[in-house]
C-alpha cells in the first residue's frame, strides 16, 4: 500500500545451546507510516539459562517500546507506550516433572505524560512456581508473587496472587479429589448508578418516599412487586474511579465413579457401577482491600468491606 502505508519489519530468533548454556531471544522492530500516523515498535525477549546436574540458573530481559504519533499534530496516540523488565531465577528438579523455581523480577513502567514517555511506575516481584508431588495418583502445584508497586507520585502498592491446585485419586481410581486455592490481587469499578422514569410497566423499580420529604433518595427505590408499579429503571453511570480488591476463590470436587465394576462378578460391585455421584463446593470472595492488608481466609465474612460473592 504504497500510496497510504509503508513499513518495514525486521525479526530476529535465536535458539542456541552451548554445553550447559541455553539462548532463547526473539526480537522484531517495526517501522511504518500511513496517511494518519507515524510509528516505531520495539519487542525483544531473551533469556538465558545454565543448567546443572539437578538444577539450573538464568536471567530474563524482555524490552517493549512502542511510539505513534498523530501526522498532523505529532502528538503521541494513547496506544503508546513503552517498558523494560529483567528477572533472575534459581530452579531444582526436573522441569518437566517435579521441580521448584524462585526469582525476582524488576519492571519499569512508561506511559503518556506532555505527549512524551515518561517512567510512571517501578514494580518488584519474588515468585514461586513448583509442582510438588507428581506422580498415578497425586499431582500437587503451587505458584505464588508477592509484588510492589511504587508509582512515581510516592504511592506503594503491594500485591500478591497465588495458586494451589490439588488432585487426588484413591481406591484405584474411583474416588477423585480436586482441589483448588487462588488469591487475586485487583481493582473493580465503582458502580455509581441512578434512577430515570419511564412509562408505567416499562420499568423494573418503583419509588416509595419512606420519609415523606417528596425528595427521590437512592435506599427508596425497590424493584416492584406487580408490572403496573415499574415506572423506573436503573441507568449505570460512567466512572473512572477503581476500588481495590482482594480475592479469594476455594474450589473443590468430589467424584465417586466406580464404572469400572461393571465386568465385576461381584453382584454388589456390579450393581454400584450403575452410578455416578459429583460434589462441587464453591466460594468466591471479593473484598475491599484497605492499605495493604490481606485476608486470605475464604471462609471469613467481613460484610462491611464485601464487594462480591458466588457460594455454590
Amino acid at each position: 500500500f504504497s500510496e497510504n502505508f509503508n513499513g518495514n519489519r525486521h525479526v530476529a530468533t535465536i535458539n542456541l545451546l552451548l554445553n550447559k548454556f541455553n539462548i532463547i531471544s526473539n526480537s522484531s522492530f517495526l517501522n511504518a507510516q500511513s496517511d494518519m500516523n507515524t510509528s516505531t515498535f520495539l519487542r525483544s525477549y531473551n533469556k538465558i539459562t545454565y543448567g546443572m546436574k539437578k538444577s539450573w540458573i538464568g536471567t530474563r530481559l524482555a524490552v517493549e517500546n512502542n511510539e505513534q504519533k498523530d501526522v498532523l499534530t505529532s502528538i503521541l496516540t494513547p496506544l503508546s507506550q513503552k517498558f523494560k523488565s529483567y528477572d533472575v531465577f534459581f530452579g531444582v528438579g526436573d522441569s518437566t516433572q517435579v521441580f521448584a523455581e524462585i526469582g525476582y523480577k524488576n519492571r519499569v513502567n512508561d506511559s503518556i505524560r506532555n505527549n512524551e514517555l515518561q517512567k510512571v511506575n517501578t514494580s518488584n516481584t519474588f515468585y514461586l512456581d513448583s509442582k510438588l508431588i507428581q506422580n498415578k495418583n497425586t499431582n500437587l502445584s503451587l505458584y505464588a508473587n508477592y509484588r510492589t508497586l511504587k508509582n512515581e507520585d510516592d504511592t506503594n502498592e503491594q500485591s500478591i496472587n497465588s495458586r494451589l491446585q490439588f488432585n487426588q485419586k484413591l481406591f484405584k481410581q474411583i474416588v477423585l479429589w480436586n482441589t483448588v486455592f487462588e488469591t487475586n490481587s485487583g481493582t473493580l469499578p465503582q458502580q455509581d448508578f441512578t434512577y430515570v422514569e419511564v412509562e408505567p410497566g416499562q420499568g423494573t423499580y418503583t419509588w416509595i418516599d419512606y420519609n415523606n420529604n417528596n425528595i427521590q433518595e437512592l435506599e427508596e427505590f425497590e424493584l416492584a412487586q406487580f408490572q403496573d408499579q415499574g415506572k423506573y429503571i436503573r441507568v449505570l453511570l460512567p466512572n473512572r474511579v477503581y476500588i481495590k480488591t482482594h480475592q479469594n476463590r476455594l474450589s473443590q470436587t468430589l467424584t465417586i465413579n466406580p464404572s469400572q465394576w461393571s465386568v465385576s462378578e461381584n453382584k454388589s460391585r456390579k450393581f454400584w457401577s450403575h452410578f455416578y455421584n459429583q460434589t462441587s463446593y464453591l466460594i468466591d470472595r471479593k473484598i475491599k482491600r484497605e492499605g495493604n492488608s490481606f485476608n486470605l481466609n475464604p471462609f471469613e465474612n467481613d460484610v462491611d468491606n464485601q464487594l462480591g460473592l458466588q457460594l455454590n
